[in-house]
């Protein structure tokens, strides 16, 4: 990306968003008259203080951490049921569960299925690899570069990532959003897999919304 690129990112991901305002999006997730998908279902799920409203969604966590799923349904009639490829799963209530990342790094999936429809909110969850790991810059060969221990002007945004995301050629066309897979948040540098990026789903939500 390049310097105005990166600016970009920074500002969207900087700003303070929680979730989404009614719009024309239909039922079917389709915006009137225009034909373009929004890809939206029939409710939505709630973790990190964020507001899913998508069929297919990223999540970042790290290893071993717990994070609350809560289901916000238009209708209190709607039954759902939670189902993990992996990690622990604990039901709250009949619209809350929590969801333990197992401890090794890498690609997950949790489905959230809506019982009495066919519609379903899926997951990507990637247990990112902790910060800690990187070693002179470099974390498995892929050059990451040095983070200053007091963030640029003290701004949220310049913090040290609590970890990253491992890219490799077998999940980088993995959807992280409607529209958007996770190889294309990668930089330019020339590298043998695995590749290393950082990403959250508030940016991923924004630019969604700009669509």
């Amino acid at each position: 990306m390049t310097h105005l690129q990166w600016s970009l990112v920074a500002a969207l991901a900087a700003t303070t968003w929680t979730g989404f305002a009614p719009s024309s999006a239909t039922a079917s997730g389709v915006v009137a008259d225009t034909g373009f998908s929004a890809g939206r279902a029939g409710f939505q799920v709630k973790f990190k203080n964020l507001t899913a409203p998508y069929r297919v969604m990223a999540l970042f966590a790290m290893p071993g951490e717990w994070i609350d799923l809560d289901v916000i349904s238009p209708s209190p009639a709607h039954r759902y049921r939670v189902e993990a490829t992996d990690g622990a799963l604990m039901v709250r209530n009949v619209k809350r569960w929590r969801w333990q990342a197992p401890t090794v790094s890498g690609l997950y999936t949790i489905t959230v299925v809506q019982l009495d429809t066919p519609d379903s909110i899926t997951l990507h969850a990637f247990v990112m690899v902790p910060f800690s790991r990187v070693k002179n810059g470099y974390l498995n060969g892929y050059h990451i570069g040095e983070y200053p221990n007091a963030p640029l002007r003290q701004l949220p945004i310049y913090r040290r990532p609590r970890g990253f995301v491992e890219v490799t050629a077998e999940n980088r066309d993995t959807p992280v959003s409607t529209h958007f897979r996770l190889g294309q948040f990668l930089c330019k540098q020339p590298a043998r897999w695995p590749r290393y990026l950082v990403l959250n789903e508030r940016l991923l939500l924004k630019l969604e919304l700009l669509l």
